[in-house]
């Protein structure tokens, strides 16, 4: 998992899998920014 500020109050997260989350309340909530995985695409 990698996970970066892109701001005060917002972060990207990447996982193992290719799935992107983004959240703009300091992590309380994170949304997907993708509907499928990479791996669930390749598959």
């Amino acid at each position: 998992v990698y996970v970066k500020a892109t701001g005060e109050k917002s972060a990207e997260m990447v996982t193992d899998q290719g799935a992107i989350y983004v959240t703009s309340n300091r992590g309380y909530n994170w949304k997907a920014a993708v509907q499928e995985t990479v791996s669930a695409t390749l598959n």
